[in-house]
Parts: C-alpha cells; structure tokens; sequence
C-alpha cells in the first residue's frame, strides 16, 4: 500500500550506483512509484540539473517553498488555525580574503572572522567554522616540476592527515607516508590547501583560550560517534566546533 517516496537532497551524488548492478535511486524511485500509483517528492534546496529542466519543461510540477519554516502558533481571531512564522535567513557577509592579505594580514582566518569569534568568546556564546574539506593539506606540490602527488588508483589528489601521519586518497583510502621530495624529479614538496585538521590548529592558536571540537569522519572514529560530540556541544564544554558538513546538516 505504498502511497508516497520521498528522496531528500536529491541532487546528492550518492544516490547514484556507480557500481554493478548500476542505477540511480531517484530513477528507481520513480519506476516504484510508476507500479504502485504512488507520489514521488524530490526535496533539494539546489536540484540537480535534469531536475529542474524536467520542471521548467512540464515533465514533473515544481512546488517551490521561498520561505524558511518557523515555529507554528495560533493567532487570536483566526478560528484557531495553526499558521507559520517564516524565520529570517541569518546574514551573510563576503570578505574578500585579497584585501586581508595586501594589509599583511596573512593567517588563515580573517580579520572579521577572528573578531566576531572574539566577541562571541566574550559573550559566552559557541560558534561553528564548516570547511567541506578534511585533512591538513588538500593538495601536495613539488616546488620543481609542479607535480601533484596523486592517489595511483583513483587519479584525485591525496590529502595529508597530520593526525594519522599519512596521504590519504578520500575516495579509495589509499595511504602513503608523507614524502619530502619529489619522486619524479627530486625535487622539493609544499603542502598547499586547508582541510579542518588546518583550521583547528589555527584556532587554537590564534584563541589560546578557546575549547575547540573538530567533528568530521576523522575525530568521529576516535572520539565515540556523533552522540559524544553533540552531548558535549551541548553541555557547554566546547566554545568554537570546527566541521564539515556533518555539522551543516542540522546542529
């Protein structure tokens, strides 16, 4: 008695089988629907491409939320019908990190950064840094040739963990150890890029006094799972989380 298929984040990569058998869910989701005459809904903030051009060409019918959901409450005079508050989007500011740097200022985070951290510090108050990237350094380059040190199996750059003292494939796990010079010319190696192993190193270094968390696949395996990390996020024990997208995803 199926009756409704929902895919959320429909646009996501990994609905799709890259493996045998090879298949997208949303594809089969819609066969199974097709069967059984029931009601397929593709929830995306960002839809995929063929999504929104089966939309615009009539193929499936779009119904577009504008506003976020707030919390319901009854408003006096309305027969007691539950209505919404649409909650205002937070602000967002762009600095452009160019203008930082031609002031010499040269750390990883920027100034505006650092000073709202400090004053919500001050405030008692707990902040979260997302960076959508692990490791140390996201891509490793030789000095000489410009060679990208790249996993032999999937062609992707590794990624250094300075935690695990390893290059990392994300895709494969591939592990080498770190090189310091160049295997086709010899010649010297910088660690470019930042992953959140980065960034919690330069947090705790530019706010000594800060409790800092990293939250990402890496800390979960040594640190009990997401319930230990949400339980001390809660209780206060942690001023500053630094995170990928596990905490963009609802924390």
């Amino acid at each position: 008695n199926l009756g409704l298929v929902v895919l959320d984040e429909e646009h996501d990569g990994a609905y799709k089988q890259d493996a045998e058998p090879r298949y997208h869910a949303r594809a089969l989701a819609e066969e199974i629907a097709r069967r059984r005459g029931a009601v397929v809904v593709l929830g995306s903030a960002t839809p995929a491409v063929e999504t929104t051009w089966r939309g615009e060409a009539g193929e499936v019918r779009r119904l577009s939320l504008p506003d976020r959901v707030g919390p319901a409450r009854v408003r006096a005079g309305n027969e007691g019908r539950r209505t919404g508050d649409a909650l205002e989007l937070p602000p967002v500011e762009t600095v452009d990190m160019r203008l930082e740097l031609h002031r010499g200022h040269n750390a990883l985070l920027g100034e505006r950064l650092l000073e709202t951290l400090e004053r919500t510090l001050a405030r008692r108050e707990q902040a979260i840094l997302f960076l959508n990237r692990r490791g140390m350094a996201t891509v490793v380059l030789c000095r000489a040739c410009g060679r990208t040190l790249m996993c032999r199996y999937c062609d992707i750059p590794l990624v250094y963990h300075a935690d695990r003292g390893w290059l990392l494939c994300h895709r494969c796990d591939h592990r080498e150890p770190p090189a310091t010079t160049c295997s086709a010319c010899g010649g010297g190696l910088n660690y470019f890029g930042a992953g959140t192993q980065r960034v919690e190193e330069e947090v705790r270094r530019l706010l000594p006094r800060a409790r800092v968390l990293r939250w990402d696949q890496d800390s979960l395996k040594r640190r009990g799972g997401h319930e230990t990390l949400l339980r001390r996020v809660e209780k206060h024990e942690v001023d500053i989380v630094v995170g990928t997208q596990m905490v963009a995803k609802g924390l």
